[in-house]
């Protein structure tokens, strides 16, 4: 009976240690890959001050061609967000740009033309600090050079569904920052969250 106890209990620490290891491992994934996209969100924001911020920037630039690259940067001073913008691609959901951080979705609006801006972020990165926003903060966008000013006008907690809360009508020029809700990493996606701003000024 003692040696079947003590089989029982070597099982028994075993299966903690073999626990044990597998959160270590799976939670330095997280850390690590955490670490990794903020170290490349910062990259990618030095590259868009570097590139748009010159005199010289190419204010006529199409964007189209520049599918997951940098075109731009977005800031908040209301909540201390600063990120760059890269362009998304519909094909793979946006994926491959939200990866690396603020997304411009092309199925919006160019910010040159009437119509909504739609911005997307993951909510454990830069959009996170949209928790924080209040109605008449202001939204500065740079999109290839070209400044535009934005104020916010409204902030909601949508269904996933609720595309016309994201892309919504307007005569004028507006734009969306949009990301999953509630705020928090690792906590169940239950909604989306969604900020709305019009132009004030270019």
């Amino acid at each position: 009976m003692l040696n079947v106890a003590n089989m029982k209990n070597k099982i028994i620490n075993k299966l903690i240690n073999i626990l044990l290891i597998t959160s270590i491992i799976i939670i330095s994934y997280y850390v690590l890959s955490f670490a990794y996209r903020v170290i490349n969100s910062r990259a990618d924001l030095n590259q868009a001050h570097e590139k748009y911020d010159q005199p010289d920037a190419d204010n006529n630039q199409s964007i189209e061609s520049l599918e997951n690259e940098v075109i731009g940067y977005l800031e908040i001073p209301a909540v201390d967000l600063e990120s760059a913008v890269l362009l998304g691609n519909p094909g793979d959901g946006l994926a491959s740009a939200l990866n690396e951080g603020v997304t411009f979705d092309p199925s919006g609006s160019m910010p040159n033309e009437a119509g909504v801006v739609v911005l997307a972020g993951h909510r454990e990165m830069a959009f996170k600090k949209l928790e924080d926003i209040q109605v008449g903060d202001q939204i500065t966008l740079n999109i290839t050079g070209q400044i535009y000013h934005y104020q916010v006008t409204d902030t909601k907690v949508i269904e996933d569904d609720q595309v016309d809360e994201v892309f919504w009508e307007t005569d004028g020029q507006g734009i969306s920052l949009y990301t999953c809700y509630p705020f928090g990493f690792g906590t169940k996606i239950t909604n989306r969250y969604v900020v709305k701003a019009e132009i004030i000024e270019s």
